[in-house]
């Protein structure tokens, strides 16, 4: 039981990195100016 929630926070934790670093690519890609 306890490792099923380990599991889950970290699967939780690296989404939650994966959304903000795709945020900061997209604020990245738009303040550069093509």
């Amino acid at each position: 039981m306890s490792t099923n929630s380990l599991r889950y926070k970290a699967r939780s934790c690296m989404i939650d990195w994966l959304i903000d670093r795709s945020q900061a690519q997209i604020q990245i890609g738009m303040q550069k100016p093509i």
